[in-house]
């Protein structure tokens, strides 16, 4: 694993914290962030990758590529890297070997580059919600030089739910209640919400009938909770790593049969 700026990195990252190109950012009113994001797909080893827009991005721009679910070398891969040159806006080429393959679900996040970061006290920078839609989202990333102070508040908000009853996760769809049968597991790094009552990697299982709970969504380094009664849905596993190595999102819960027991 390399070039996630650790000092265990097998490929270093030599960019630091950036030029401080983009100057100084204070945050004195509730702003979410509108950084460029979008799909991202290549092959570990290589130097050149397909982006779904190349809006936003240029030649020179350092960027963080993330396997944001199932796909590639697995949810939850993710790296630094820079922009050689955007070829007719999707075609890239970058300045270093990609260190992973990224599938479909992969995605880049342009990574700004400021001297100082200041949230100021009662604000809150929160970044852009996953979306299942658009594979895009759930990423909060910038570069400072000098500092980043926040006596305010830096927030990532769940994705909203793809159908009622099962819970989000800090991130992936909870699952939907069905028109019958069991419950929609929450989405997770298994894929997308599908109807069955184990997990979805993360994400929790639906339930079995109307007095059973959905399960709840696992976390980044932690499993979530079954749900009540015997036909419960069962717990979303343990995905990514503590020491962020790898990161996923949180697991969407499960759903009931009925709305009265979603999963957390």
């Amino acid at each position: 694993m390399g070039r996630q700026f650790l000092t265990s990195d097998s490929s270093v990252w030599p960019d630091r914290y950036g030029t401080g190109s983009d100057g100084a950012l204070t945050i004195s009113s509730n702003t979410t962030d509108a950084t460029a994001n979008t799909t991202f797909s290549g092959t570990s080893g290589n130097t050149t990758g397909t982006a779904g827009s190349g809006t936003g991005f240029a030649a020179g721009n350092l960027i963080l590529i993330h396997q944001s679910r199932n796909g590639g070398s697995g949810a939850g891969v993710w790296e630094l890297n820079k922009i050689s040159s955007v070829g007719g806006g999707t075609n890239w080429t970058l300045s270093y070997p990609l260190q992973n393959t990224y599938g479909t679900t992969g995605q880049v996040f342009l990574l700004k580059q400021y001297t100082t970061v200041t949230i100021n006290g009662g604000q809150t920078l929160t970044g852009q919600s996953w979306s299942s839609g658009s594979l895009k989202g759930g990423i909060l990333a910038l570069f400072a030089t000098v500092s980043i102070t926040a006596t305010g508040n830096i927030a990532i908000n769940g994705a909203n739910a793809s159908g009622s009853g099962g819970a989000t996760g800090n991130g992936y769809n909870g699952g939907s209640v069905p028109g019958s049968g069991v419950g929609f597991a929450g989405e997770g790094t298994s894929g997308e919400s599908v109807q069955q009552n184990s997990a979805n990697g993360n994400g929790g299982g639906g339930a079995n009938n109307g007095t059973d709970g959905g399960g709840g969504g696992g976390g980044n380094g932690s499993a979530g909770n079954a749900g009540s009664g015997t036909g419960g849905g069962l717990a979303g596993n343990t995905a990514g790593a503590a020491n962020l190595t790898t990161m996923v999102f949180g697991g969407g819960g499960g759903a009931p049969t009925d709305s009265s027991n979603a999963g957390g």
